[in-house]
């Protein structure tokens, strides 16, 4: 199975110097002036352009539209740290696997 993987792998050429990741900082900024960020291609103007059509700005805060319409909290990477050793410690109780702390966390409403 390795050798099967492994050349497939092989097979595949990855272009990472034309490949950009679109972060929620890109979103966000986006959303609040219109601008894309220097280093965006035309497909990666189209890309942020479709997803931003999923999140939902108030204030300064971001949130994504799930698929039932419930608005999700985004936070960044210190805050979501905070928030998992909360719901997995803290407040809501049990030590859990990362499944189940992912879902309790959706609960809440952060994204």
């Amino acid at each position: 199975m390795a050798g099967a993987l492994a050349t497939l792998a092989s097979m595949l050429q990855v272009n990472k110097g034309q490949e950009m990741t679109i972060q929620y900082h890109d979103i966000k900024e986006y959303l609040e002036k219109g601008v894309y960020p220097l280093e965006a291609t035309k497909n990666d103007k189209r890309t942020l352009r479709r997803l931003t059509a999923g999140f939902f700005l108030s204030g300064i805060i971001l949130y994504k539209r799930s698929v039932d319409l419930t608005l999700l909290h985004c936070v960044e990477d210190q805050e979501a740290k905070g928030i998992m050793e909360e719901v997995n410690e803290g407040t809501f109780g049990t030590h859990t696997n990362g499944h189940t702390l992912a879902r309790k966390i959706l609960k809440v409403g952060y994204y």
